[in-house]
């Protein structure tokens, strides 16, 4: 009698062992998938966000082209100064967005850094041209 209670408690034992081990599985699974969703909302964020401000240089570069053709020989310094200016930002945030597409969840913190860190610098040398965009844009 005592080795069937014996038996029957390791066989309970081993049951609830093996529910709650099974149970703690599901539960790693679960907080990797909502890692894993977390990583691809901030990656969709960040997309958006250089996006946008490389669609806003594309804009700013469209306009200095077409000054660009107006211009007249003694000013077209400045305003391909600042065509080439543009053009090495916009560089900068599409290779951020290159980095973005081809990192993996693994090294997705070191690109999302890189990436809004990238954001930021443009953004400052955007506002530091402020001026002189709107000054190349008068007249138009």
């Amino acid at each position: 009698m005592k080795k069937i209670l014996i038996l029957s408690a390791l066989t309970l034992g081993s049951v609830s062992f093996y529910q709650c081990s099974r149970s703690a599985e599901e539960k790693a699974q679960k907080a990797q998938e909502e890692v894993q969703r977390d990583i691809r909302k901030e990656k969709e964020d960040v997309t958006r966000q250089l996006r946008t401000l490389r669609d806003d240089i594309n804009n700013d570069l469209d306009k200095l082209s077409k000054r660009l053709d107006t211009q007249a020989e003694k000013s077209r310094g400045d305003v391909e100064e600042l065509r080439d200016n543009l053009t090495d930002q916009r560089l900068k945030v599409e290779r951020a967005l290159d980095d973005i597409e081809t990192s993996s969840d693994n090294t997705w913190d070191d690109i999302q850094q890189k990436a809004k860190n990238t954001a930021s610098d443009v953004k400052v040398e955007m506002e530091r041209l402020g001026d002189r965009l709107k000054e190349a844009f008068k007249n138009d």
